[in-house]
């Protein structure tokens, strides 16, 4: 996505809606607005010298496929033809780069057990470029709201995500997450939450896994 800190990076969207259920859209940013390291108070000209671009395109169905409930699905492509060969923080690739991705949100039921609300979510994304470190990514998860309030303010959620890595000391990163909102009053709401990761892959050196 484009950058917005250190410097903003100059980028357009454009949106169509075929109808209330199908929206195609596009967007264009600049490739490599700058890092923290270069200067970062000058101006840079976008899409200048090697920037290249960071292209997205998004295809969206807005509805639901299950038990005649609301949903939304996204299935995306970007494209990224950023050419520096300068390597700073260790973070950047040289040459083409592209990837795939969807995400999909599903209403499962708006009356279960009297007046509460559950709804999922999946996220995947790939990208075949031998250059990238991290080519896969999933995640899914489940959200009830209303187990404790009339109002359906309040939110029990459980996920789990998984990250493949190459060229680490492990080869893939888990995590599960447990959290629950409760509402204090109308403007405040505490949100414990709960994390295991498993396989911490930050480190070139086996880490045990963490509970946070």
């Amino acid at each position: 996505s484009a950058s917005i800190f250190p410097n903003t990076g100059l980028g357009g969207v454009l949106s169509y809606s075929f109808d209330s259920t199908h929206t195609a859209r596009l967007g264009v940013f600049d490739g490599d607005p700058g890092f923290m390291t270069i200067h970062p108070a000058n101006f840079k000209s976008p899409f200048g010298g090697n920037d290249g671009v960071m292209a997205i395109g998004e295809y969206t169905y807005n509805k639901g496929i299950a038990l005649d409930e609301t949903g939304s699905y996204k299935l995306g492509v970007y494209f990224h033809s950023h050419n520096s060969n300068e390597d700073v923080l260790n973070n950047r690739q040289s040459g083409h780069n592209y990837g795939f991705y969807f995400i999909g949100n599903q209403r499962f039921t708006s009356s279960f057990a009297g007046h509460r609300i559950l709804d999922g979510f999946l996220q995947l994304s790939y990208s075949p470029v031998e250059s990238n470190t991290n080519q896969f990514y999933g995640g899914a998860g489940l959200i009830l709201r209303g187990l404790c309030s009339e109002d359906c303010s309040d939110e029990l959620g459980i996920a789990m995500a998984c990250a493949k890595f190459k060229g680490l000391h492990y080869s893939n990163e888990k995590i599960v997450e447990l959290h629950y909102k409760c509402p204090i009053c109308s403007h405040f709401y505490i949100q414990p939450d709960i994390q295991y990761v498993i396989n911490p892959s930050r480190f070139d050196v086996a880490t045990p896994n963490a509970l946070v």
